[in-house]
């Protein structure tokens, strides 16, 4: 059974390769948008599932929000970034590895990925400017906290052992699981409120 998905895993890598190579922002931004659908309709059937809660209709905006996003960002903010990163700071040296996490998780995610999730979540799903502020205001340091504790080990894996030209694809696999997790602790707040 394993030497049947071998060549199967192995066939689509090598699509992904290819289209890569042909068109890297479209396929990492189709990649990354396809991995965020799949990471909020996960965190949507959690919630269903876990509140018992089982006719809640799927939340089809809510789902678009983390669709559009994730491809956005993986085209446009996570691509070029890691390729900056490995750029100013080559190999999987110590050093290398430790200037780019600490970029990457005391620079980047702070100042741009954080405030990019939350104001662009936000606004498409209608969210007025003062809630949306208010949301930051009362979730940003924990949201930060929470970054931290899943991407500095995942970052130090990534920036140590894998190569340059695969490290926007392990992290769109990471993203799977940060988008469920993301998903859930964006709404959690918006879950209790709807229970009230």
């Amino acid at each position: 059974d394993n030497l049947r998905v071998c060549p199967m895993v192995a066939k689509i890598i090598g699509h992904y390769e290819r289209a890569l190579k042909r068109a890297p922002g479209f396929t990492t931004g189709t990649v990354a948008g396809v991995l965020g659908f799949i990471g909020d309709a996960f965190a949507q059937h959690v919630e269903r599932t876990g509140s018992g809660q089982h006719s809640v209709a799927f939340d089809v905006r809510r789902s678009s929000a983390f669709t559009v996003y994730s491809l956005c960002w993986g085209a446009f903010g996570l691509r070029p970034w890691l390729h900056l990163l490995n750029d100013k700071f080559p190999g999987s040296s110590v050093q290398a590895v430790c200037q780019k996490v600490v970029l990457q998780q005391f620079l980047w995610n702070p100042i741009v990925y954080l405030p990019t999730f939350y104001s662009f979540n936000g606004l498409y799903r209608g969210q007025n400017l003062e809630s949306l502020i208010a949301k930051v205001r009362n979730e940003y340091v924990n949201c930060l906290l929470y970054i931290w504790k899943v991407w500095l080990p995942v970052s130090i894996g990534i920036f140590a052992f894998v190569p340059v030209r695969h490290q926007v694809a392990v992290n769109f696999l990471a993203n799977l699981i940060w988008n469920t997790l993301m998903s859930l602790f964006y709404n959690e707040h918006r879950l209790q409120e709807d229970s009230e």
